[in-house]
């Protein structure tokens, strides 16, 4: 878990390539050395439809307006499909803790990670203080997908904290909780805010002793909303042009404040613990408890009311609010946490929309949301998904894609709803609170970011699995068979993203001739890939060689005609009608983005021999 986040959240495809490729060769090992093979049936929607949805999105290179970015997304896929199958394959309903407290473990070290260097700028990391990045995002280098990922982490360390075997345990969760939530504030994110909220209260709301679970979250919360108070308050960590100095000295002082936070957070796990064990709660009191908070409830929503109007107005000023531009520009970056701005999702939105109406039963292919936005004339900026989950796949992959989609996600809560374990519902919160971020940012592409969600949603399938599930041997060598092929593709497709990146890498150091070499060898590997033969005339023009640039660029091309950067490059190397055609073809693919000028060539000319 630790590993896939810290490769820049897995929004790569070398993290793609190398998980599946993992996870794969987990599961045939599994499948050949284990005595027994048991799964239920929602373990077999959840493989099955994650399966189905990974088809389909490798069917739709037919008719995808993108081949090389609809393969791209089914390598992704595959390494969703590798993940969860090895967790089903390797988990039972005993074992579902351990693996819940393994992504525990690792997200938590991430988060920790995370939030020194923050607090150490002359020591961990970078310090930029100018740049919008200054919000909280190493080493997912997303914010966003910072900021559900410690959401994730703190409602898992809240589930053990409170609903841990052993008090070593909740002692430890319950110490991680401070520092996490202090991750989390530093990402400055709204829709991190959001899924913490719907996290919360699908854990209240399923989980079945409601009483012990509010009380220790409310003890708990002490520590932890101190956290973030106390992280608020230092300007030099949340605002912009900070000095090194200022940081490093308010994030010393932090620092120690932390270390105090989570020490009083396990103490007060361990004494929870104790507590519970020797408190016995009648029967009124529990009913009492419950009365109370429904007053609370609607107590405060008639204040709300009474200070702020009726819903209907609010739900208006909110609307309106969200369709205007952000108006948190300002130094302070805390102020953006109040802001009900959209911040251009809800062009994303209606765009997805309109491209499914445009192809209603199919869609245009996975992975090309995209090229839809970069052709829109009125783009004001540049975008790569719809940062909507559901509505970007029916964009993409139509109701069938989405029909699948839903299945395999719709798996865990089913399982969480028929077994209420100890740590199932808590479990259930962090799985909800992804699929509610996943409609408003683009989750989905951040393989290190949703594997929490979708390792947790496979604890729960297999806490569910029933001891009469049945032994089905007769799948065992079809499986193996399976297993094995798809590994063989993961292997090709890690090596090919592998001489991809090593090409990318030399050719950023002034090295052509290695650069050429590993972008033959991707070539090789990924027959589909444009990215190989648009690096291999990147070189050539760096070299002089005009007609190589030139052959490697139609080749590039070929393999994805609407992708208007490629053509503009093509223009670069190119001459005469065909440099006009070239750039005329990129100027109609992204009228927004692509330049008003045609730039100078590419070609360096050669001195002439002596």
């Amino acid at each position: 878990m630790a590993w896939i986040a810290s490769d820049r959240g897995g929004y790569f495809a070398t993290a793609w390539s190398w998980t599946a490729l993992a996870g794969l060769l987990v599961c045939t090992f599994t499948l050949v050395l284990s005595r027994s093979i048991e799964l239920g049936r929602l373990d077999v929607l959840l493989i099955a439809g994650l399966a189905a949805f990974t088809a389909w999105t490798l069917v739709s290179v037919i008719w995808s307006d993108s081949v090389p970015s609809t393969l791209d997304s089914t390598t992704r896929c595959l390494a969703y499909l590798a993940l969860a199958a090895a967790a089903l394959l390797l988990t039972g309903p005993r074992t579902s803790r351990h693996l819940l407290g393994g992504v525990l473990t690792g997200a938590a070290l991430v988060c920790l990670y995370a939030l020194a260097t923050r607090l150490l700028p002359d020591r961990i990391g970078t310090f930029d203080s100018v740049a919008a990045d200054y919000r909280l995002s190493t080493p997912v280098t997303y914010w966003n997908g910072l900021g559900v990922f410690a959401v994730m982490t703190l409602l898992l360390a809240c589930t053990f904290a409170v609903r841990g075997t052993r008090p070593a345990v909740r002692a430890a969760s319950a110490a991680a909780l401070p520092p996490v939530a202090a991750t989390m504030y530093f990402t400055f994110s709204r829709g991190a805010w959001l899924a913490l909220a719907s996290g919360l209260f699908v854990f209240i709301a399923v989980d079945r002793r409601r009483l012990q679970l509010t009380a220790g979250v409310a003890l708990l919360a002490v520590p932890t909303a101190s956290a973030v108070w106390l992280a608020s308050r230092p300007a030099a960590l949340r605002v912009r042009d900070s000095t090194l100095s200022a940081a490093a000295a308010a994030g010393h002082h932090l620092l120690w404040q932390m270390v105090l936070l989570a020490a009083a957070s396990a103490a007060a796990a361990a004494a929870f613990h104790v507590g519970e064990r020797r408190l016995s709660v009648p029967r009124a009191l529990r009913a009492a408890w419950v009365a109370s908070g429904v007053v609370a409830l609607f107590a405060g929503f008639g204040l709300l009311w009474i200070e702020r109007g009726s819903p209907v107005h609010e739900a208006r000023a909110a609307w309106a609010a969200f369709n205007q531009p952000p108006g948190h520009g300002g130094a302070n970056l805390g102020a953006r946490l109040f802001d009900l701005s959209s911040n251009g999702r809800a062009q994303l939105w209606r765009l997805a929309w309109h491209s499914f109406e445009r192809k209603p039963l199919l869609g245009h292919g996975a992975g090309t949301f995209w090229q839809a936005w970069a052709a829109k004339p009125g783009a004001t900026f540049k975008a790569q998904d719809a940062h909507d989950l559901y509505l970007q796949t029916l964009s993409e992959l139509g109701p069938l894609g989405l029909a699948l989609l839903l299945a395999f996600l719709f798996a865990p809560i089913v399982a969480a709803l028929r077994v209420r374990g100890r740590l199932t519902s808590g479990a259930l919160a962090v799985y909800c609170a992804w699929l509610v971020h996943a409609a408003v940012d683009w989750d989905w592409q951040l393989l290190g970011v949703s594997a929490v969600a979708v390792l947790s949603g496979a604890a729960i399938v297999a806490r569910a699995r029933s001891s009469e599930a049945a032994r089905r041997e007769f799948v065992r060598w079809p499986l193996v068979a399976i297993s094995i092929a798809l590994a063989a593709v993961g292997f090709c497709t890690a090596m090919a993203n592998v001489s991809l990146a090593r090409a990318a890498d030399s050719y950023a150091h002034g090295s052509l001739g290695a650069a050429d070499r590993y972008a033959r060898r991707a070539a090789r590997w990924n027959r589909w890939s444009a990215a190989a033969w648009d690096l291999r005339a990147s070189v050539a023009a760096q070299r002089g060689d005009a007609g190589a640039a030139r052959a490697d660029m139609l080749e590039a091309t070929r393999r994805d005609p609407h992708n208007w950067q490629l053509e503009l490059r093509l223009a670069l190397v190119t001459d005469g009608d065909e440099r006009t055609r070239a750039f005329s073809t990129a100027r109609r693919l992204s009228p927004p983005h692509a330049p008003k000028k045609l730039p100078p060539p590419l070609v360096r000319k050669r001195a002439p021999a002596r």
